[in-house]
């Protein structure tokens, strides 16, 4: 069985002295986070979470909630991440699909009366407020294979969908990515994008698999003042949080520290793209979807400018392919292991493996996407 190191355990040992997560009231180091990763798991395995158990959290994206999703890992449980913006009884029946029956989250009577035969944690016992177990230099290996995540995809065809990821599909997918675009200590990338989503827990990944660090987006903060207070150095945005961004016409000294902006969930329109350009704005277009654990393809930091409006050329440990009518199919060490349905899991692949992602494309010469819209609607983006 193949096993990799947990990312945040080198982080840990690597670049202990960094941080790793700031938010509104506090800033922690690679080595703390490491150290209260591993308290949440003495403390889950404590509570009776074991290997195997789904586990959904229902939490704010914040240190809590970064320190219980290790803690799982480590132990081998599979944390599902639940939109809070859901009402509890949708909540509900979210678990019910996924035969979920352990929830991490802040409740009330009346939530608990609604969520009735779950087994409530509340976080505030399972993290600890001071940390007292030594460093550890002790490797941690979790197997590749290991089911790690069940995320919901967004539903912009039809009724959302459980994913269920390993560990192997959120590593290679951070590495692959950061082969096309690097992140390395000092970094800060805003966690623009919630960790029930798949590029939230992307962010996640990426920065914690090179020292980077995760800026946690604060409640009523905008999105520039977010940039500005914290030197932020990388961006997840779609089209719309970009067009906002231009339109506050941003310092100099802001626009100028930022090294790469990933553009994704849909396209720029031509005046767009050149104020965008014309303000030097990094911007990295990629193409990506749940099931393949966020980014396919992304644009090369030595692209050509006429190639800049594609969605960029595959990234390592992907592969794709253009159907007769040009759907895009993809597969590779990214791709999910099924949909999760109650206790059960499909996997709908052909015979050589390709995932049909409904998504209609063209590939030119020089191996750059560009993307035009949904099988059932080619002009929609």
């Amino acid at each position: 069985m193949a096993f990799i190191t947990c990312p945040l355990r080198e982080a840990g040992s690597i670049s202990r002295d960094q941080p790793a997560v700031i938010g509104r009231e506090h800033e922690i180091l690679y080595g703390e986070l490491d150290l209260m990763a591993s308290a949440c798991q003495r403390n889950l395995l404590e509570a009776g979470i074991e290997q195997g158990d789904r586990v959904a959290l229902y939490l704010e994206d914040g240190l809590h909630a970064i320190a219980l999703l290790f803690a799982l890992f480590r132990i081998g449980a599979i944390a599902c991440p639940i939109n809070t913006t859901l009402p509890v009884r949708d909540v509900r029946e979210r678990l019910k699909s996924i035969a979920c029956v352990k929830l991490i989250a802040r409740t009330g009577e009346e939530s608990r009366r609604v969520l009735k035969g779950i087994r409530i944690h509340d976080p505030g016992e399972l993290v600890p407020e001071k940390i007292t177990l030594p460093f550890s230099q002790e490797e941690l290996k979790i197997p590749v294979e290991q089911p790690a995540t069940i995320v919901f995809t967004p539903g912009r065809a039809g009724k959302p969908k459980a994913v269920l990821h390993t560990i192997k599909n959120h590593y290679y997918s951070a590495f692959g990515a950061n082969i096309n675009v690097r992140v390395r200590s000092g970094d800060r990338w805003l966690l623009s994008r919630p960790l029930y989503h798949v590029g939230g827990m992307g962010i996640l990944f990426r920065c914690f698999s090179s020292g980077a660090t995760v800026v946690l987006m604060e409640t009523g903060r905008a999105l520039e003042d977010m940039m500005e207070t914290h030197r932020v150095t990388h961006l997840t945005l779609e089209p719309d949080q970009l067009i906002h961004l231009l339109e506050k016409n941003l310092s100099e000294k802001t626009r100028s520290r930022l090294k790469a902006v990933m553009l994704g969930g849909g396209t720029l329109t031509d005046p767009v793209w050149h104020r965008a350009r014309a303000d030097h704005w990094p911007i990295i277009p990629t193409y990506g979807l749940t099931e393949m654990n966020s980014q396919v393809t992304a644009m090369p930091a030595t692209a050509p400018m006429d190639k800049r409006n594609t969605a960029g050329s595959l990234l390592k440990y992907r592969r794709l392919l253009l159907a007769e009518d040009g759907e895009i199919m993809v597969k590779g060490e990214t791709l999910f292991k099924g949909y999760v349905d109650g206790p059960d899991l499909f996997l709908p692949v052909d015979a050589e493996g390709w995932f049909a992602t409904g998504d209609i494309g063209r590939m030119d010469e020089d191996g750059y996407l560009t993307v035009d819209g949904r099988k059932d609607n080619p002009l929609a983006t």
